[in-house]
């Protein structure tokens, strides 16, 4: 190392000849800041990702392993390069070792392949189960063997960046830089970086995008063929609209989530990535190459926000993560935001809704709620008859109850038109059509009749005039 009196500071010299915004104290101080509040949040929020996921069974899925390895991945992010690359740029020489030299950058580039691998696996996984919903769903060692090739794949493609980090002096400036050492294979480096964006971005977002699309239009068709189905018979008429579209519904919300996790990361990790292929092709423009320092610190600052988005998107678009992150509030804290009676979800409540037939009889159910290991995390709702009574009202739907106003299954019985009405009522009734119900709900309750009354063996009985024998 050169005599601290012959070496020259990059940070006098870069502000000297380029007046470079990255080595004033108040462009540190406001990054600094910026830095601070996204380790805290990435740290805190996947901690409460973490803990939520492992203490309630119930959320222990297959799509929530995988956001449980991704809350992971960006703890080990906030930890190393959200730390070490700004601290890094500021002060324009390494100081953390050569051991570290090494791993710092494999760690980094391991997550991005981790993250986009990860997200690209559930699109994957997501467009399996709508596609083909009989197909047996891929169960949790299955998903822990994938997360375990998904880190093999991801530190295979990296290694090259490990191999070439060294550490050394640059020219006759004061301290230690870690650099990637190509020697004269110059060109490799270009390409090397250009075969890695595309593994790392353009081909697991054209897959994650392919599969969207592909699961969006699924669900159109299926709620727009299922709302269009009708059961009929001579005497019941039934639409279960309501039940299908909670269905289609749920799985709408799932897929709006894990699309959102998908652009928030690629929104964060965009521009980083394309600052750093356009500096090694030197294709940058004038005004930022001037600016390269505060130019590539400000990109990296939005790609480290990807760790801070996905907690925020599970607490506003996942009704049981968000339930879960509210039990592990203090309960002085819950107090305080007004939280205690906020169990975020539509599904505590147990109402009630009377179904009364053609016939007279009514059948009361009560809707409750279970959550189900489901492959998609979702709750769905199972019914149970409570009580069935006898009532002289036409056929209609009755909603009771203090839960919420949109009930899980609704049942409309229609009247007979004319001439039904003057068919005659044998002794035995036709029994209810069966209901083609779907596969994530419970089978529906059946309401039963009013018994035929005995008759006496004196008591004549009169037909109606179209009867026929």
């Amino acid at each position: 190392m050169q005599n601290s009196t012959d070496c020259l500071n990059l940070n006098s010299e870069l502000w000297l000849y380029r007046e470079d915004l990255s080595t004033r104290w108040y462009i540190m101080l406001i990054f600094a800041f910026l830095y601070l509040i996204i380790i805290a949040a990435g740290i805190i929020g996947n901690t409460c990702v973490i803990l939520a996921i492992t203490r309630n069974k119930s959320l222990q899925t297959v799509p929530n392993l995988f956001i449980l390895s991704l809350s992971c991945s960006d703890i080990v992010v906030c930890c190393t390069s959200a730390t070490i690359t700004p601290i890094t740029a500021f002060k324009k020489e390494w100081i953390f070792g050569e051991a570290l030299c090494r791993i710092a950058p494999f760690i980094a580039g391991i997550s991005l392949c981790y993250s986009t691998f990860t997200l690209t696996a559930i699109s994957i996984d997501r467009y399996i189960l709508i596609r083909f919903p009989m197909r047996k769903p891929i169960s949790h060692y299955q998903a822990v063997g994938v997360i375990a090739l998904i880190c093999g794949f991801a530190a295979t493609i990296t290694s090259p960046i490990m191999f070439k980090q060294r550490l050394g002096e640059f020219e006759n400036f004061c301290g230690l830089y870690c650099t990637e050492n190509w020697g004269a294979n110059e060109s490799q480096r270009k390409i090397y970086g250009a075969a890695l964006m595309f593994l790392q971005l353009v081909i697991p977002l054209t897959i994650i995008i392919i599969s969207y699309t592909a699961i969006s239009l699924k669900i159109g068709q299926s709620m727009i063929l299922k709302g269009a189905k009708k059961q009929k018979t001579d005497n019941w008429e039934m639409e279960l609209s309501d039940q299908q579209r909670i269905a289609v519904k749920r799985r709408q919300r799932t897929n709006r989530m894990l699309i959102g996790m998908v652009v928030a990361f690629a929104c964060s990790w965009i521009w980083s990535v394309t600052f750093n292929i356009l500096r090694d092709y030197e294709y940058l423009p004038e005004l930022i190459k001037t600016q390269e320092y505060i130019f590539g610190i400000a990109t990296h600052c939005i790609a480290m926000t990807s760790t801070v988005w996905n907690p925020l998107l599970y607490a506003v678009l996942n009704l049981q993560l968000r339930a879960a992150f509210i039990d592990l509030m203090p309960h002085w804290l819950r107090r305080r935001l007004n939280l205690d009676g906020d169990n975020s979800s539509p599904l505590l409540t147990h109402p009630t809704m009377t179904i009364t037939n053609k016939y007279g009889s009514t059948a009361t159910q009560t809707i409750k709620a279970t959550y189900i290991n489901t492959a998609n995390g979702q709750p769905y709702v199972s019914t149970s008859l409570v009580v069935g009574k006898v009532q002289q009202e036409p056929p209609s739907f009755k909603f009771n109850g203090s839960g919420r106003k949109k009930s899980m299954m609704r049942i409309l019985v229609q009247k007979r038109n004319k001439e039904e009405e003057e068919q005659l009522i044998t002794k035995e009734s036709p029994s209810p059509p069966e209901i083609q119900m779907d596969t994530l709900c419970a089978a529906p309750i059946i309401p039963r009749r009013k018994s035929a009354q005995p008759r006496s063996t004196n008591e004549k009985v009169v037909l109606p005039r179209k009867a026929s024998f």
